[in-house]
């Protein structure tokens, strides 16, 4: 497996995704989903807004494509060139392409929350057990992710924790979540 970072033409990633694919190579074109308030009609009088849903890349004009080599996808159309350094074709390293698959679903789109995850390099999802970081006041205790909610303004997570014979919900900032654990470890 090797993944090559390609470079198109202006505002023409997802055409080239399907030129892509259409051609018989694995593409992932990473982007956001986003609202946006556009004027829905011409009359400078009458200001009537409607929202409206696009997807946005999250590296514009780039996708990454999985191929033996770079030299066939020059001619996709779509395409302009692979990323270069000195001439030669740029392998992108195969974890590089899993992490930012990790943070995606199934088509290649990023939610808010994800791309909170993503930015702060928080790798937790909803529901999973963890050991509060050392260093920090609940040290050693274990946690479960409530929500993720408010991980894109302030980068707080809600977390069950046990304490004092009872599971409280309580609001901590990512940075005292430690390692992941699993059900049998968090019993011991």
């Amino acid at each position: 497996m090797t993944w090559w970072a390609a470079y198109c033409e202006p505002r023409r990633e997802a055409f080239a995704r399907d030129q892509l694919s259409a051609a018989g190579f694995e593409v992932f074109y990473p982007f956001e989903r986003v609202t946006r308030r556009v004027r829905a009609r011409r009359d400078v009088r009458c200001n009537v807004y409607r929202l409206t849903t696009v997807d946005e890349p999250l590296f514009p004009r780039y996708l990454f494509v999985d191929s033996e080599n770079a030299a066939g996808l020059r001619d996709v159309r779509g395409v302009i060139d692979v990323v270069r350094n000195c001439g030669a074709p740029v392998e992108v390293p195969v974890d590089v392409v899993g992490r930012l698959r990790a943070f995606t679903d199934l088509d290649g789109a990023l939610s808010v929350v994800d791309e909170a995850r993503l930015r702060l390099g928080f790798s937790a999802r909803e529901g999973d057990r963890f050991r509060f970081a050392a260093g920090t006041p609940l040290e050693g205790l274990v946690g479960r992710i409530a929500s993720l909610a408010r991980l894109d303004d302030t980068g707080v997570v809600r977390a069950f924790v046990v304490m004092l014979g009872a599971e409280r919900l309580v609001d901590v900032s990512h940075r005292v979540v430690g390692p992941i654990v699993t059900a049998e470890a968090a019993a011991a």
